[in-house]
């Protein structure tokens, strides 16, 4: 991820590389940053989609739905910046790397839960295949009018889904 572009930029994951500069950019309006992250996108042409972070999260039409999310409690929340959360990024290379050793095939029951419109992971047949190798029992489902932030904007789906 060191170096993916798009039109308007880095891919976002490339600019998180630098959680500083990143953070700046984000701090910058948080509530915009809120906003854009939690949108309600419709079905997404990828050929077209660009996934700089100038793209993605600082862009906002009021025209656009956003998910029943507390934007105020985020920022609130993250009034002290958004260098942590992003950091995660940081190390993604080394992150996949360093697991890729660790990697064994599970037997346990797995199901992996995408958004339907998510527009920063895209569910197609390299991933359905990768997905299906890592256990013996793996079930993929795509949760209907969600994007990316699951756990948050559909957590009945992903609660039923543990329970």
């Amino acid at each position: 991820y060191d170096n993916l572009s798009f039109d308007k930029g880095h891919h976002y994951i490339s600019t998180f590389q630098n959680p500083e500069e990143a953070d700046k950019l984000l701090f910058k309006n948080l509530d915009l940053f809120f906003r854009s992250s939690y949108r309600i996108t419709s079905k997404i042409d990828y050929d077209l989609l660009d996934l700089s972070l100038n793209s993605l999260f600082t862009t906002y039409s009021p025209d656009n739905k956003i998910h029943n999310i507390d934007i105020q409690s985020l920022t609130d929340h993250f009034y002290n910046g958004m260098k942590q959360p992003i950091s995660w990024y940081s190390n993604i290379d080394f992150n996949l790397e360093l697991s890729s050793q660790w990697r064994r095939k599970l037997d346990i029951d797995i199901t992996f839960l995408f958004g339907e419109n998510d527009a920063a992971v895209k569910l197609n047949d390299k991933m359905i295949n990768r997905l299906k190798s890592s256990g013996t029992n793996v079930t993929i489902k795509e949760v209907k009018n969600a994007d990316h932030w699951l756990p948050l904007t559909h957590k009945e789906s992903v609660i039923a889904e543990i329970i």
